[in-house]
Formats: C-alpha cells, sequence, structure tokens
C-alpha cells in the first residue's frame, strides 16, 4: 500500500507523463502543484519538486512564467525561503546546460570551419588561386565526413577540374 507522499508522488508523475505531450499541460500544472501540497515537507518533497522542475524546463514545454507560477502554487504559504532557492537552483542549471551547449556547439562549428579551411587551404598549395564557386560550395558543406573525403581528394586529385568533379559527386 502507498503511503500519502507515495500516492501523491505516483499521481504527479503519472499526470506529468500523461500531459508533458499536451496543449493542456500548463493548466495541469495547477493540479500538480495541489497534490504536491500533499507531500510532507522536507527535503524528499523539495528534491521531488526540483526534479520535476528540471525536468519540465529541459523539456521547453513550459515557459519560465509557468514553472514560476507553478513553484508559486506548490510552497504557496510555506515561507519564502524554500521556493526561490529551489527556483534559482533549477535555472541556475538551466542556464549552465544552456551556456554548455552553446559552447559545444561553437566547438562544432570551429571544427568545421578549420576543415572547410583546410581542404580550400589544401587547394591553394596544390592548384593555385580556387576558383570563388569552388570556395562558396566548399564553405556550403555541414558534414564532417564529407569534408574529411574532399581534404584526401586534394591530395589524390591529378588537377582542379578532377577535385571539382569529386565534390559534385560529394553533393550526391
Amino acid at each position: 500500500m502507498l503511503t500519502n507522499q507515495g500516492a501523491a508522488k505516483t499521481q504527479m508523475t503519472l499526470l506529468l507523463q500523461k500531459y508533458i505531450n499536451d496543449d493542456g499541460l500548463p493548466a495541469k500544472m495547477t493540479e500538480m502543484a495541489r497534490i504536491s501540497t500533499e507531500l510532507p515537507a522536507g527535503w524528499n518533497r523539495d528534491n521531488y519538486l526540483r526534479a520535476v522542475g528540471q525536468y519540465l524546463l529541459d523539456t521547453d514545454k513550459l515557459t519560465t512564467k509557468e514553472l514560476d507560477d507553478f513553484f508559486d502554487k506548490a510552497y504557496a504559504g510555506q515561507g519564502g525561503d524554500v521556493m526561490p532557492t529551489i527556483r534559482e537552483t533549477i535555472f541556475d542549471e538551466g542556464v549552465q546546460k544552456g551556456v554548455q551547449q552553446g559552447v559545444q556547439q561553437g566547438i562544432q562549428q570551429g571544427i568545421l570551419r578549420n576543415a572547410r579551411e583546410d581542404v580550400i587551404d589544401g587547394l591553394e598549395i596544390r592548384f593555385g588561386q580556387v576558383p570563388a564557386l569552388i570556395v562558396e560550395a566548399v564553405n556550403r558543406l555541414e558534414d564532417m565526413g564529407t569534408l574529411k573525403n574532399l581534404h584526401k581528394q586534394v591530395i589524390m586529385a591529378k588537377n582542379m577540374d578532377e577535385f571539382t568533379q569529386a565534390l559534385k559527386e560529394s553533393h550526391n
């Protein structure tokens, strides 16, 4: 048999799973906040609500305002110290995750840029001036595997026409 705490957590989890991909999720958050008030105060409740909040933030299913409203309702009448701490933790973690994703994306873009430059530089070294159309085509490439193969083609091609053919074939 479930305890009141177990029943409330189960009910909230089931509601969350049921409505996570539903446009009605923001409206259901009021019901979830009401259920959360049945959880005993303390560490387990705070951690559970923090996990729910983090999950909702990660899914981008709620705006920060809607998530804020959820915490306001979940901690209504329980003092102002706990709820802001949980809210700040979740949003700080969200910001950190966004920064990490931005850094990772920047690294990936840098790797692609370097691979494009390697192909173009190799062509200049091997064949002299590279036609603008070739430079533009290489700079539009987004696939690292294609760029690696073209870099090999730079080394193996007998002339610019042979490389140009390899470039055209890479688009097929």
